[in-house]
């Protein structure tokens, strides 16, 4: 995550480059799956590198360059919220009882979020969440061109919640 996203065979094993090292990739569209990766980048982000995606047998790898939207002030790009529970699906975190950080009395009872750009942030020793934050990139078309932009959901629990409630489908966890 503080490199970017890297792509690499799990047969081969990674070393400390693979670590240090992103490809040029921001986000991913889909969870992925044993058969298909689709992502895309910011043309316009210059700290994303110009490494090739290797091949990968048997895998489609899909990844699309589109410029960043900056136009409307309408559509929110952060949102933070302090939630009591949650409850995990195969494709989607569902997070109950929300409490807005920015806006008095605008509350949610449920708001979900689908896995994919999910991040967990957690404590020193990996045992505690701390945070979670969720990107979606969302496309718009401004000037004849899709552009995109990404809308950022932070979630921090009120009560202590262990990093092993989460699975590791579609949600990234700091490396021990």
């Amino acid at each position: 995550m503080i490199s970017g996203i890297k792509i690499i065979d799990s047969n081969q094993g990674f070393n400390q480059e693979d670590v240090t090292s992103g490809h040029k990739f921001s986000y991913l569209l889909t969870i992925p799956n044993k058969n298909q990766i689709k992502g895309i980048y910011r043309l316009n982000n210059p700290n994303i590198q110009d490494k090739t995606i290797p091949k990968i047998n048997n895998l489609t790898i899909c990844i699309d360059g589109f410029h960043d939207f900056r136009g409307s002030k309408k559509i929110p790009s952060y949102e933070h919220f302090r939630f009591k529970s949650f409850k995990e699906t195969r494709d989607s975190i569902v997070f109950y009882s929300n409490y807005s950080n920015f806006v008095d009395g605008i509350d949610y009872d449920r708001i979900a979020i689908p896995k994919g750009n999910v991040y967990l942030k957690t404590s020193k020793d990996n045992l505690k969440v701390t945070r979670i934050t969720s990107e979606k990139v969302i496309f718009v078309e401004d000037d004849e061109e899709i552009k995109i932009y990404s809308a950022t959901k932070v979630f921090d629990p009120i009560d202590e919640i262990k990093t092993i409630e989460f699975t590791n489908y579609g949600i990234y966890k700091p490396v021990k």
